[in-house]
């Protein structure tokens, strides 16, 4: 008997070893969106038994999602066909490439690229909630935490894979007014409510191109007070504040916010993950992944929301739907139809904003504003080359991994005609207005002296026509379409104003006054408008609540954030002020609906 057990025993440990032998473990790494993102895939009896990925360049709180969802859809599908993250783009490209490259040095690549197809319930889950939210960007998050702090139970969807929206991708700076109204003061400065409303509408009156009833200034002077309320309401959750720019540069102060986190990760990732923490803390549910498509009406009042993800139909019951789906600017359409000033425009929000909230709202009856905007950014390359080359972006100052050897306001910006049209560093939502009325379009900044990485990616954009390349001036000109003599005057001017040290064209500061060489190769890249998000949304009252026709509130409905933005602009944005806005919106519609639920 001791024989046979010793045999068994022997046999046991031998069929272990076999099946841990079984197991081989692949490498491979692809360039990502800051740097190596390598993947390790582990294949046992022709399964895909582990999937680890890592990439400490990759942004936190986006590319970082694409690290940790990923592997486990791979697993999941046993495929490496999954689709990619959306926001997270590039660093998801590059770990699926290199994932395919694990099963290829395994001899089952065919196998495992097959797409798995996707077998939603056709059974609809339901859930009951007070507050419904949709949206998880900084308006959502900060309705979610305020709704569930007055003890609401909340619901919170958010389409995309992560929360955070456009916010994510900020500077995290807030606008705000000290004002004795609000109590809240870093700078040690002094300000008043009127002071800062003339700043306002000497800004607006300006540079807005257009005649408009907007802003209202009634709400703005609320706004402005309860925007410092709101930053002091984030201390309690525990960020603090270190003062910016200057009233009188800036038209209202700049607070940087800080709040300690991961080290790598930017601070407005930072502070959205923060609202997230602090929204689950006080016992919010929230859902990634989870596309609200249809309000659910009981007659004229909102009392809930369908929605769809990986698992099938959802519905969520509740006493107040608030919209914080951000604005339309991932809709071509809805960009066609809605800001016919501008003949094109470069999206830089969120990928998830594409105008759901809109349509939402407009089904159950909501008004839209008189006019809808853009929330400005640098102008940037034309979309169809950030298409082909997703770092394309590093030809504007915003969200790039990469740099050029000066700063986008110190180039050369030229119309059609290879003519020089506005100071180049003027503010940028100044540059977006000239850009969307000059009626010279194309426009082209002009570079020379590229590093090699940023002249592959300029590079990358002639094929398109979104980039011009010559040897000489002149050849550039050519290629360009250009008078010759025209633009060759053009920079030979602005080289010698570079050299006197005065812009007595444009008034640029003297500090972005950078000449250019006499060697080449020379590109001019085509530039456009580009947005962070749109200016606009539905009409509301001072509780954010969605009205009808009549002007009336409708009853369930609130929209926040950039779903109810342009009532504070014409066409003129103030940096730092979406941000602060957002919150503001959030924080007071999320307290309203809180305190007045259906009894």
């Amino acid at each position: 008997m001791k024989k046979w057990i010793c045999l068994a025993l022997t046999f046991a440990m031998l069929m272990t070893l076999c099946a841990a032998a079984s197991a081989e473990t692949y490498t491979a790494s692809e360039k990502g969106f800051g740097g190596d993102v390598t993947v390790s895939v582990t294949i046992e009896d022709g399964k895909i038994t582990a999937v680890t990925a890592a990439g400490d360049k990759e942004t936190v709180g986006v590319g970082s999602v694409a690290l940790e969802k990923l592997p486990e859809q791979i697993v999941k599908a046993q495929s490496v066909a999954v689709d990619a993250v959306a926001s997270a783009t590039i660093t998801s490209k590059a770990l699926l490439s290199a994932a395919r490259s694990c099963v290829a040095q395994a001899g089952m690549e065919e196998q495992f690229s097959v797409k798995a197809e996707k077998t939603a319930s056709t059974d609809v889950t339901r859930y009951d909630a007070d507050v419904i939210v949709v949206g998880g960007g900084l308006s959502g998050m900060a309705a979610a935490v305020a709704a569930a702090n007055d003890g609401a139970n909340v619901f919170l969807l958010e389409k995309l894979a992560m929360t955070g929206g456009s916010a994510k991708a900020s500077k995290g700076s807030f606008m705000v007014a000290e004002l004795p109204e609000n109590g809240f003061n870093v700078s040690g400065g002094e300000d008043t409510l009127e002071a800062a409303l003339a700043r306002w509408k000497e800004k607006q009156d300006s540079n807005s191109r257009r005649e408009s009833m907007y802003p209202d200034y009634e709400r703005l002077a609320e706004m402005l007070v309860e925007s410092g309320k709101t930053l002091a309401w984030m201390e309690e959750f525990g960020a603090t504040y270190t003062a910016g720019a200057s009233i009188a540069e800036k038209g209202m102060l700049m607070l940087q916010a800080n709040l300690d986190g991961d080290e790598h990760a930017t601070m407005a990732a930072r502070i959205m993950d923060k609202f997230k923490a602090v929204a689950v803390e006080k016992g919010a549910t929230v859902m990634t992944s989870t596309a609200a498509h249809d309000l659910i009406l009981d007659g004229d009042k909102v009392i809930g929301v369908k929605a769809t993800n990986e698992d099938g139909e959802i519905e969520v019951y509740g006493d107040a739907v608030i919209l914080a789906c951000g604005g339309f600017l991932g809709n071509d359409e809805m960009v066609a139809a809605y800001l016919p000033e501008i003949y094109s425009v470069t999206s830089i929000a969120c990928v998830g904003n594409t105008g759901d909230g809109f349509k939402m709202a407009l089904d159950a009856g909501a008004q839209l504003l008189e006019k809808q905007w853009i929330n400005p950014a640098w102008i940037a390359p034309r979309k169809d080359f950030v298409a082909v080359n997703p770092l394309a972006n590093v030809f504007q100052d915003s969200n790039s991994p990469l740099s050029i050897s000066e700063s986008s306001y110190k180039r050369l910006g030229v119309n059609k005609e290879g003519k020089r049209y506005q100071n180049e560093a003027a503010q940028y939502a100044k540059q977006v207005l000239d850009l969307a009325y000059g009626g010279e379009q194309p426009y082209y900044a002009l570079y020379d002296n590229l590093d090699e990485t940023v002249m592959q990616i300029a590079e990358s954009g002639i094929a398109c026509g979104a980039v011009i390349k010559g040897e000489t001036l002149e050849e550039l000109a050519k290629n360009a379409g250009f008078d010759t003599d025209t633009f060759l005057a053009t920079v030979a001017r602005y080289n010698a104003l570079c050299e006197k040290g005065v812009d007595e064209d444009f008034g640029k500061d003297a500090s972005n006054m950078i000449a250019y060489g006499d060697a080449g190769p020379y590109y001019l890249v085509e530039m456009t408008p580009s947005g962070s998000d749109t200016l606009g949304g539905v009409k509301t009252n001072d509780h954010f609540e969605a009205l009808n026709a009549e002007g009336q509130p409708i009853d369930g409905l609130y929209a926040v954030g950039s779903m109810s933005s342009g009532v504070f602009y014409n066409q003129y944005y103030f940096s730092g002020s979406a941000l602060t806005f957002a919150a503001t919106s959030g924080r007071l519609a999320g307290a309203y609906a809180a305190q007045n639920l259906s009894k």
